[in-house]
């Protein structure tokens, strides 16, 4: 399981590039690497939906999907808005600062688990914005 982000410290500043907000967790789909048209593209999910989708290059109705015929069709790629797109891995690199890995381990090993609640500002959000980071430069601030 991969998803990403585009982390960043003010939050005023909602929107990132093309469509993509910003501190909002995104998931990664599919990752394809296509051959004959020498292209890597990436399928990415709004888990809230259709609110908003990417508006850049291999967007639903992006006319770059005509420069790569039958390539759409190849993907399964649909045209309506519900909140998954395609981008190309170039404009996922300029679009986002985070990725996260989940690894799922198979039933056989051993588990601990606790119940409880998440609740308060960051319940069902991304990860808090570090402060003492630096999301130009990458590097802590703070020592």
């Amino acid at each position: 399981m991969l998803g990403c982000a585009n982390s960043v410290k003010d939050e005023d500043v909602k929107w990132g590039h093309k469509g993509i907000e910003n501190n909002h967790a995104y998931g990664i789909l599919r990752v394809v690497d296509c051959v004959p048209e020498n292209l890597q593209l990436m399928r990415v999910r709004n888990p809230w939906g259709n609110a908003h989708e990417w508006a850049g290059k291999f967007a639903d109705d992006d006319e770059e999907w005509d420069t790569h015929k039958g390539l759409k069709e190849k993907l399964g790629a649909g045209t309506k808005a519900d909140g998954t797109w395609w981008m190309s891995y170039e404009d996922w690199k300029a679009s986002y600062n985070k990725v996260y890995v989940c690894k799922i381990f198979p039933s056989t090993w051993t588990q601990f688990s606790i119940h409880g609640e998440w609740k308060g500002n960051t319940a069902g959000g991304p990860y808090p914005v570090l402060e003492q980071r630096d999301e130009e430069t990458k590097n802590d601030t703070v020592q």
